[in-house]
């Protein structure tokens, strides 16, 4: 299984706008072939959220951000709440 995870930075006191975008995005992700799961992470302490999504392999989440699905559920604006660009982080997993 492989792991994607986006370290998304949020302005201070804007991470219930970050949720509400996430939320209210359409959940186009859960179409995709070898999507396996997709979380939000809402931190404990400080400001830095986790976009965490599961996939069968590399090759079906690199699929994924190449389709107009992954561009139509990308769409939502968060301009203004995200301080700096995501970082992202690949995993497999070992289990």
């Amino acid at each position: 299984m492989y792991v994607a995870m986006n370290r998304i930075t949020v302005q201070e006191g804007r991470g219930t706008d970050l949720e509400a975008a996430f939320g209210s995005r359409a959940r186009y992700v859960n179409e995709a072939p070898g999507f396996v799961a997709f979380h939000l992470l809402r931190p404990v302490q400080g400001n830095t959220y986790i976009s965490m999504s599961m996939w069968e392999s590399k090759e079906a989440f690199e699929n994924w951000t190449k389709s107009e699905n992954f561009a139509a559920g990308h769409r939502s604006s968060t301009q203004g709440v995200v301080a700096g660009r995501p970082v992202l982080e690949e995993y497999d997993a070992v289990e």
